[in-house]
């Protein structure tokens, strides 16, 4: 039987402000180790790939171009893994 996914599953985590009870400890500890992978990744699609001006004509079109980008994007980081460079210095395969 398939197990149904509902909003539930999940809990975003972010920074609490000085005014809010803060993070516990594996909240910083997430918070710490991910946030500036994830903030490097967002800011390489918005620079490298322009991720935020792909012009389709269709949601169809929208998700493909939003993909293959994903797509070429991991394919730079994978190929960095393989020649045991840093990950995410992907501007060589770009320019």
């Amino acid at each position: 039987m398939k197990k149904l996914i509902r909003p539930n599953d999940y809990q975003l985590i972010i920074q609490k402000r000085a005014n809010q009870t803060p993070n516990t400890p594996i909240e910083k500890i997430f918070l710490g180790t991910f946030r500036k992978t994830i903030e490097t990744t967002n800011a390489l699609l918005a620079g490298q790939f322009n991720i935020q001006f792909c012009r389709a004509k269709s949601a169809w079109g929208l998700t493909n171009r939003i993909i293959a980008k994903i797509t070429a994007l991991t394919l730079a980081v994978y190929i960095n893994y393989c020649i045991g460079l840093p990950l995410l210095e992907i501007k060589k395969f770009i320019f």
